[in-house]
This record gives structure tokens, sequence and C-alpha cells, in this order.
């Protein structure tokens, strides 16, 4: 769990777009998943 914030939900994303943005603007390595590929395969 991260915090969330008002923009999250009033946010013109949904589904991955939206959980991206979120990640990213974590701190340290979780940041780094929100450039990770849907399929692990292709990294």
């Amino acid at each position: 769990m991260v915090p969330g914030s008002p923009d999250d939900v009033l946010a013109d994303i949904s589904g991955p777009e939206l959980w991206r943005a979120v990640v990213r603007r974590q701190r340290g390595r979780l940041a780094v998943l929100s450039t990770a590929p849907a399929d692990p395969t292709v990294n």
C-alpha cells in the first residue's frame, strides 16, 4: 500500500496507467517498478 491522492480519484487515466503514475511518485526502489514491462519476459 502507498498513500493515495485526491488526484488519483479524479485522474483522466485508469488501470495500468494509473498504477504506473502512483508508483512513479514513490521513493527508492518502488519507483523503478513504474518502468517495468507488463510482460517480464521482454525485459
